[in-house]
């Protein structure tokens, strides 16, 4: 799922660092509606372990698909994280390791494109 990400976070970033605001707000709108629907709505999920190798690729293409052209890392990794079944622990880890991955990935891909800089300072500052 990791790797997934970081293929799809890298090859997407390009689009929340392009200029056309107006698909990206469209798209985190839709992104955070999709959330909040299921958080509220959805029952809770199970993934059959035969199905955890294929889907996990998917669901860390789709994560990063979603990463890179939101800035949204949310869907839909979590929702598989803990349609998995783990322990309350190790859930707690997979979910910090996914987002350490999907945040430092994300930054890599839009420094690459020239949209994220370090030096950068506030205005304000003396």
């Amino acid at each position: 799922m990791l790797l997934g990400i970081l293929i799809s976070t890298i090859a997407t970033s390009s689009i929340l660092a392009g200029d056309n605001t107006q698909w990206t707000t469209m798209a985190l709108g839709a992104a955070l509606i999709i959330y909040a629907g299921y958080t509220l709505f959805a029952r809770q999920l199970s993934v059959p372990k035969r199905a955890e190798a294929w889907l996990s690729v998917l669901v860390g293409l789709m994560t990063g698909a979603i990463t890179g052209g939101t800035g949204f890392l949310v869907i839909p990794a979590v929702p598989y994280l803990q349609a998995l079944g783990l322990a309350k622990d190790d859930l707690i880890q997979a979910l910090g390791l996914s987002f350490t991955v999907s945040t430092s990935v994300l930054a890599i891909g839009l420094a690459s494109r020239g949209a994220f800089q370090l030096d950068n300072r506030c205005p304000l500052s003396l």
